[in-house]
């Protein structure tokens, strides 16, 4: 009976325990979807919180020129409030007249769905990239 148990005892030393190649690019394999899934998501919520800070900006200078229209009586020698050199974004005066105006923020970083957010002095938004009303919706929501 001893003899039976010393034997089973050194099989089991002479088997080498771990990963077979195949468990190790299976594992390496799930590894590498999950990281190309997580990255895409990574990306596309940057993408969204630089849009939403562009728009916050806009909505800003929106305020700003609105106080500049009522001290002045015009658009034309507004000046927008200044950008930090990191934003995501390039803020824009465009189309300054007596009772009009265009704010652009065009992204650093492609924005393929949305590119330059606009805003003008009616309050219309406008997205160059959108094609539709609703695209341009989802851009400002």
């Amino acid at each position: 009976m001893d003899f039976k148990v010393d034997k089973m005892t050194k099989q089991r030393k002479n088997l080498q325990s771990g990963f077979t190649l195949l468990e190790m690019l299976f594992v390496i394999a799930v590894i590498g979807v999950l990281a190309a899934i997580s990255l895409a998501r990574y990306d596309d919520h940057i993408t969204s919180s630089n849009r939403h800070a562009a728009r916050a900006a806009l909505l800003f200078a929106q305020q700003s020129m609105e106080r500049a229209h009522l001290q002045n009586g015009t658009y034309v020698d507004a000046v927008l409030p200044a950008q930090q050199p990191s934003e995501p974004f390039v803020l824009a005066l465009t189309n300054a007249g007596l009772n009009t105006y265009t704010l652009q923020a065009t992204p650093v970083n492609a924005d393929p769905q949305c590119n330059v957010l606009t805003l003008n002095q009616a309050g219309v938004r406008g997205a160059t990239g959108a094609a539709t009303p609703q695209d341009v919706a989802n851009c400002w929501r």
